[in-house]
């Protein structure tokens, strides 16, 4: 129900957010983003905090589950 209340801010925030060039990965534009939702909508409401500290979380999880194949791993090794 809070969501109603929220869209003032919330929507105007993702139509106007940006993210660096040197986010080249999925996993670093979604931490960069965790980042503005941090400091950008923190004050609407403490669940904003708890989303930002999540979504760093997934990102820690994901690549501890996935991580990025080396050169020695490769195939036919």
């Amino acid at each position: 129900y809070k969501g109603i209340y929220w869209q003032e801010e919330i929507i105007p925030f993702f139509q106007s957010a940006t993210l660096p060039k040197d986010c080249t990965s999925v996993q670093q534009c979604y931490l960069e983003l965790s980042k503005q939702v941090k400091e950008k909508l923190s004050a609407i409401d403490p669940y904003f905090t708890k989303l930002a500290d999540a979504m760093v979380t997934w990102i820690e999880a994901w690549d501890e589950l996935n991580p990025k194949p080396s050169i020695s791993n490769g195939p036919g090794k």
